[in-house]
């Protein structure tokens, strides 16, 4: 282990973002260790290659491959090359202020008794936004990784996001192992990328519940880029989906019996239903607030009860099957 602060990021086909976010790196201001990036390409099929290949004699990059698809088991695949004491873990679409680091540092040096530290995400639009992206704002946090709390002590399942956060090497090792079932994939089910959320949320909880504390730095800002593509009512309301889905499956991870699953199960689809009469003939072509509440929840829950009755659920984390069988097929979810 080197005295040193190691940026892990993956990336797929993210020639739109990775620009402008590797020339935000290179502005940092230094911290007091020395930094090294590592770049995961996670099988691209654009320019993503050529792009890290530019950046490699203007950054201390080293490029590695991972042809397995999904962000979680890209991120495992970098675990050998991890050598600094400190890992931040990011996103390949992030812009930072230039004390990032320095904020993250100094937190950590500061804060022995902490091992997994989070800082403040803001959504920032680069593209023209869909019609319906004002009135998702009370859902940013879900749909955008907005994120922003006091600095103290959090839950950090709860409060960590996935573009902002760092971990010491030894929880960063063991939290990057998996198995993990949870987080972005590039894997495509009727057209949609369907997936269930929370990887980050998944890798800290581990550690949380082995007595691992999580605190939130404030001024360890970064921006989220946000694409047009992502401000699409559709987008968004499969999103809704894969996060409740999301958290049905953390919550039976520690839960695993089948009562327990078929009552989040029933809860969820009886709130579906309460919700559905209210948006059914709802005109989509005049965005509201109050009806994109009514929408995302209905989504979230569709998902919430998806993932409760089909997971998917890691080995360690398999569920008992159904005692009269289960005959749906669980690719048509």
């Amino acid at each position: 282990m080197k005295h040193q602060i190691d940026i892990l990021f993956t990336t797929h086909n993210g020639a739109r973002t990775l620009p402008r976010m590797l020339e935000a790196l290179s502005r940092l201001s230094a911290p007091k260790r020395p930094v090294r990036i590592l770049a995961v390409n996670n099988g691209s099929t654009d320019a993503t290659a050529s792009i890290l290949a530019d950046w490699a004699d203007r950054l201390p990059l080293v490029l590695l491959q991972c042809a397995e698809p999904g962000k979680a088991a890209a991120q495992s695949s970098a675990r050998a090359y991890l050598d600094g004491d400190l890992i931040v873990i990011t996103d390949d679409d992030i812009l930072p202020e230039a004390d990032w680091l320095v904020c993250l540092e100094q937190a950590a040096d500061q804060m022995p008794d902490a091992s997994v530290f989070g800082g403040s995400i803001t959504p920032l639009p680069i593209d023209p936004v869909g019609p319906w992206y004002e009135a998702s704002a009370g859902f940013k946090g879900d749909l955008f990784a907005f994120t922003l709390h006091p600095r103290g002590f959090v839950t950090g399942a709860d409060t960590i996001f996935g573009p902002n956060m760092m971990l010491r090497l030894d929880e960063a090792v063991r939290s990057l192992k998996g198995p993990f079932v949870l987080g972005p994939s590039s894997a495509v089910r009727k057209g949609k990328r369907v997936f269930p959320l929370g990887d980050e949320s998944e890798m800290i909880a581990r550690l949380e519940r082995e007595g691992v504390r999580s605190m939130f730095v404030p001024e360890a800002q970064v921006s989220h880029m946000v694409r047009d593509f992502q401000t699409d009512l559709s987008f968004m309301l499969q999103r809704a989906q894969n996060h409740g889905r999301g958290v049905a499956i953390r919550a039976l991870q520690a839960s695993r019996d089948w009562p327990a699953r078929a009552r989040m199960t029933a809860g969820s689809m009886l709130r579906a239903a309460w919700i559905w009469p209210r948006i059914a003939l709802v005109d989509l072509s005049r965005p509201d607030a109050r009806v994109f509440g009514r929408l995302y929840g209905f989504n979230w829950h569709l998902g919430r009860a998806k993932g409760a009755m089909f997971g998917p659920f890691g080995p360690e984390d398999e569920l008992p099957a159904h005692p009269k069988g289960l005959a749906e097929d669980r690719a048509a979810l």
